[in-house]
């Protein structure tokens, strides 16, 4: 099972980029979305869809500090459904939002 679950971290590490959906992951390695839930939750005490929300919000915030894109070109990058959306998860992640995470960040 934990390789399992280590495949699975790695796709959606590589997909960052992408909008897939849970479901499609767990096509992926020939799942149910349920069972794959499941097996991964019990192995990583989250969901697959926190995960890769995770993912993408630690590689947006890198993102934030290091390069002049807008929070707009941002949340296109990863593949977030809209600005708001984006900004939304970022918070709930990081306690920030992009454009508070940004000035906080870029300053040291």
């Amino acid at each position: 099972r934990t390789a399992f679950v280590r495949s699975a971290m790695e796709y959606l590490k590589k997909n960052l980029d992408k909008n897939i959906t849970i479901s499609h992951v767990a096509y992926v390695f020939g799942l149910s979305a349920e069972h794959f839930i499941r097996m991964f939750r019990e192995e990583m005490h989250m969901t697959p869809y926190q995960y890769f929300m995770r993912l993408r919000t630690e590689a947006a915030a890198a993102e934030l500090i290091t390069t002049d894109k807008t929070v707009a070109e941002i949340a296109e990058h990863f593949a977030f459904e809209n600005q708001f959306h984006f900004s939304k998860v970022f918070k709930r992640c990081t306690g920030l939002t992009p454009t508070a995470y940004r000035r906080c960040y870029m300053q040291k």
